[in-house]
């Protein structure tokens, strides 16, 4: 679901990370999707250098998680 959104948010936090505007694993990155109202956003204490699409959640505007790959939890900073 939202794949192209994911590998986009992932992609944006890798380059953020490259970039040194991220510190250890801080610094979280999601983007909206305005046709599904779902939200694509980095998982909490994944290293940017292995984030992965399959790493990024899908959740909804209230933060009920509609996808993820029930390893990673999604950013605490979601709500």
């Amino acid at each position: 679901m939202l794949e192209e959104l994911k590998e986009k948010v992932m992609r944006v936090a890798k380059e953020a990370d490259r970039l040194g505007m991220c510190k250890h694993k801080s610094g979280n990155f999601s983007i909206y999707d305005p046709e599904t109202g779902y939200v694509v956003v980095t998982p909490s204490g994944v290293a940017r250098e292995v984030l992965t699409s399959e790493h990024i959640c899908v959740m909804d505007l209230d933060a009920n998680v509609i996808e993820w790959n029930k390893i990673n939890k999604p950013s605490s900073e979601t709500l």
